[in-house]
């Protein structure tokens, strides 16, 4: 083809997103990449043994705040249940049956790998479900340009302390183009 094949499908619940997504992907040979299977490999890796995710710093923050949601989901539960009827117990909570909710830093962080593996970078892909919204697409295509200081030292991109409900600012930064196929 002579297009880019990089796309996404949104629309409102039930509108046929996935459907077609799957359609697509098939008849183009392309990967379909589904935030669910982004969310669910999420929750793979928060339930490996830290000797299994070893040195993989990005696992590890996965795991840790993976298991920092489960344990305040944990901690709610334990307070909306208040105190067991006299002589009994509460059951312990399993806290790796709970239904957590993947944050959005997690997603950004493991789409972006996910879009920049050979096969999507080679081939082209098709989101399906994702961006759900404006923010989402800033984090996922934008990148930070480089500056660099006097010396030509490349400079560090600034932290941006932002408050309760402020969004980040993306002024200072560019279209990445590293995650968009190269060889369609």
């Amino acid at each position: 083809p002579d297009a880019v094949l990089a796309g996404g499908v949104t629309g409102p619940p039930a509108s046929g997103k996935s459907f077609y997504s799957q359609e697509l992907a098939t008849f183009y040979n392309i990967p379909r990449v589904h935030i669910k299977q982004i969310s669910d490999l999420a929750l793979e890796i928060s339930l490996l043994d830290e000797e299994k995710i070893g040195e993989d710093e990005e696992k590890m923050m996965i795991k840790t705040k993976c298991d920092e949601l489960r344990e305040n989901m944990a901690a709610a539960m334990e307070e909306a249940r208040g105190e067991p009827p006299e002589d009994t117990e509460w059951p312990e909570i399993d806290k790796t049956t709970l239904p957590i909710r993947v944050t959005d830093e997690i997603l950004w962080k493991l789409l972006s790998k996910r879009i920049t593996q050979n096969d999507c970078r080679n081939r082209g892909y098709i989101l399906d479900g994702f961006p759900r919204v404006y923010k989402d697409a800033q984090y996922i295509f934008l990148k930070w340009k480089q500056t660099y200081d006097e010396e030509g030292n490349p400079e560090e991109e600034p932290e941006q302390d932002l408050e309760e409900g402020q969004a980040k600012d993306f002024s200072a930064y560019i279209a990445d183009l590293s995650i968009m196929p190269s060889n369609c």
